[in-house]
């Protein structure tokens, strides 16, 4: 899983790499890896240089392939609401400066967590309606059968 970071991170992108190999997820610069495609969660500043976290956080909301990436909004802003414009915007959780790294590693699993737990049981409730599918299919073609039976005893 990738997790890309819009913010410096200093001390804490040492700290979340090394805990990143045990935890199955890659850390991605939203400053300077790009071409990024498939990324999973977002740590986003609410003030950035080039655009505001809140208007960019519902811009990544609006767009159907991008709408299922989780948002984590990180600040030093002391604004209370920010927290209301984050949540509203589609942020699914907010994390407040200075960052503690036990705070920001249990957070960033417990939604990567979420997400891979979401996207099963997504999967399942799709295979399910699936075999639904098919068994109405096959209840539809044994009534059938059991009305042509019934309609040729009663000819006989």
């Amino acid at each position: 899983m990738k997790v890309l970071f819009t913010f410096k991170m200093g001390k804490f992108r040492h700290e979340l790499t090394v805990k990143s190999a045990s935890e199955l997820y890659q850390l991605v610069d939203g400053y300077s890896d790009r071409g990024i495609v498939e990324i999973d969660l977002i740590l986003m500043d609410i003030i950035m240089q080039e655009f505001d976290g809140i208007e960019a956080c519902r811009n990544i909301k609006k767009r159907e392939w991008l709408a299922d990436i989780t948002v984590i909004m990180v600040t030093a802003t002391t604004e209370k609401d920010n927290i209301q414009l984050a949540f509203s915007a589609g942020a699914m959780d907010f994390i407040k400066k200075p960052l503690e790294r036990v705070e920001l590693s249990a957070r960033v699993c417990s939604a990567l967590k979420l997400k891979h737990e979401t996207a099963r049981r997504n999967a399942r409730e799709t295979e399910l309606l699936e075999v639904t599918h098919r068994l109405q299919a096959t209840n539809e073609r044994l009534q059938k059968d059991r009305l042509n039976r019934f309609l040729l005893l009663s000819l006989s």
